[in-house]
């Protein structure tokens, strides 16, 4: 499948994702207190970290070692699944016994259900790594989706049927992520091959690509993320909450380049090297050319994006 059209598929299954994420989120700023809001925005920034400091690693490398070996498939799909279980029965424990090593960032009864959605995004995400390289774009993009439209209409039945609080938003995520998760790693599964004998060899290989992935990943994340945690240290609750608002403009703004830029990695990784910078120097171009029409229209509207994606009582993010 072509560059254009994978990327066509991709953009209009995260449209989707961005209509059904916007209608949640919207519904639970209208529902919920400034203090909830921000609670909820801090687990899920924390779910995350989770699912990005133990398994983006492995989705940047299954890409990378599929897209030229698509005999490995699944053999790296029994890696996943045993490097998943592994790391899933390590935090659980952490969780279970040592919540002091998460106190600090959210508050305890949270910690649990927070290490839940992070490993199983770790999951969604690494069988959805091979579904892309492998140009399942259709099961790949449908993950989105369910995710999505799940979501959302679980938050509809708890806060405006049954008027039931945030717990049950950490509740309609956690379900949500669960039933994403099994989808994409079934969906891996019938596409792309499963053995049941994990090979060492090439987890060394993905340990060896990943170490640098991780690195970089990990601190693209904390120069995006550390504000909320800094700020509820020194502000409380009801500040996260105003940041969370500017982060989703963010999100909506940045939201083109990380769809183009995952499927740019997909393609990348199969092409040979010069036809790859040819590639990623046309697609730069064209988002950073966007990506300024987008600052500008930031500037212009931001007050009314406010209004749109949270209520006119968060004005002050402006």
């Amino acid at each position: 499948m072509g560059f254009l059209r994978g990327f066509s598929i991709a953009m209009g299954a995260n449209l989707i994702l961005f209509v059904l994420s916007f209608l949640n989120n919207k519904l639970i700023y209208i529902i919920l207190g400034r203090e909830e809001n921000g609670l909820y925005f801090l687990i899920m920034r924390f779910s995350l970290f989770i699912s990005l400091l133990f398994g983006e690693w492995l989705r940047l490398t299954n890409i990378n070692i599929a897209g030229r070996n698509k005999s490995l498939n699944p053999v790296l799909s029994a890696n996943t699944v045993t490097y998943i279980g592994f790391i899933s029965g390590l935090l659980l424990l952490a969780a279970l016994y040592v919540p002091a090593l998460f106190t600090g960032l959210i508050p305890p009864q949270y910690i649990l259900a927070a290490v839940a959605v992070g490993l199983c995004l770790i999951l969604r995400d690494s069988f959805q790594s091979l579904l892309l390289v492998n140009n399942h774009m259709i099961r790949y993009s449908t993950t989105f989706v369910i995710w999505g439209l799940l979501f959302l209409v679980l938050d509809f039945f708890f806060l405006v049927v049954y008027n039931l609080g945030l717990n049950s938003v950490i509740l309609a995520l956690i379900i949500s992520t669960v039933i994403a998760a099994l989808w994409s790693f079934i969906s891996s599964i019938l596409a792309n091959g499963f053995s049941f004998r994990p090979s060492l060899r090439v987890f060394g290989m993905s340990g060896k690509m990943g170490l640098r992935a991780a690195v970089a990943v990990i601190g693209m994340f904390v120069m995006i993320n550390v504000h909320p945690f800094a700020i509820r240290s020194l502000e409380g609750w009801a500040m996260v909450a105003i940041f969370s608002v500017c982060f989703r403009v963010f999100q909506l703004f940045q939201r083109g380049s990380d769809v183009t830029g995952t499927i740019l990695y997909s393609h990348v990784a199969q092409k040979e090297e010069k036809s790859g910078y040819r590639l990623t120097a046309l697609v730069c171009r064209n988002l950073l050319f966007f990506s300024l029409i987008f600052a500008v229209i930031g500037g212009l509207l931001g007050k009314y994006l406010i209004i749109i994606i949270a209520n006119s009582t968060y004005l002050e993010a402006y």
